[in-house]
C-alpha cells in the first residue's frame, strides 16, 4: 500500500464522498483506474466501511442537536435479566431522533447524539432514555455550534 496516495484519496473522500474516481484522479494526477483499484482495496480491507451523506438538519426541520450523557447501574440485575452497556446502546439507538450512540470512559457510561425539531421532542427523547432498565442518570447538553 502506498500510504501517501491512499491517505490523500481518503482525505478527499472524507471531504466529499460524492467525488468520482475521475475527479479524484484529476486532483491527485493519477489514472482513474488506479484510483478505482486503490478505493476497492481500501474497501476490501475495511478501511473504508461506508459512504455517508452529511445532512443539514435545520432544513430537515430538526434544528436542535443535543448530546445525552447516560449513567448506568446494573447491580439490581442478575441471571437472565442481566443487561450490558451494549444492550442499552441498542435500545437507545432505536429512539426516534437518535443519530449515534457510543460507549465511553470517564464520568458517564454512554453518550448519544440526537437531532430533533422541538424542545418537547427532546424532552420526550430524554424521558424515553431515562425510563430504560439500568439507566440511573442523564445529563443533556445542547449543541451550540457544530463543525464538519
Amino acid at each position: 500500500m502506498h500510504k501517501g496516495v491512499d491517505s490523500k484519496i481518503i482525505a478527499l473522500l472524507e471531504e466529499n464522498a460524492a467525488l468520482t474516481n475521475w475527479e479524484i484522479g484529476e486532483k491527485l494526477k493519477l489514472p482513474t483506474t488506479t484510483v478505482h483499484n486503490r478505493i476497492k482495496k481500501l474497501e476490501e480491507r475495511g478501511i473504508i466501511k461506508k459512504y455517508k451523506a452529511v445532512l443539514d438538519k435545520s432544513k430537515m426541520g430538526k434544528p436542535i442537536t443535543a448530546v445525552v450523557h447516560v449513567n448506568l447501574d446494573f447491580s439490581g440485575y442478575s441471571g437472565k435479566d442481566k443487561m450490558s452497556q451494549e444492550d442499552v446502546c441498542k435500545k437507545i439507538k432505536k429512539v426516534a431522533g437518535i443519530e449515534g450512540v457510543m460507549i465511553i470512559t470517564g464520568d458517564y457510561d454512554i453518550i448519544a447524539k440526537a437531532s430533533v425539531g422541538t424542545k418537547e421532542e427532546l424532552s420526550g427523547l430524554v424521558s424515553e432514555i431515562r425510563s430504560m432498565d439500568g439507566v440511573t442518570k442523564t445529563v443533556t447538553s445542547l449543541v451550540l455550534q457544530e463543525f464538519d
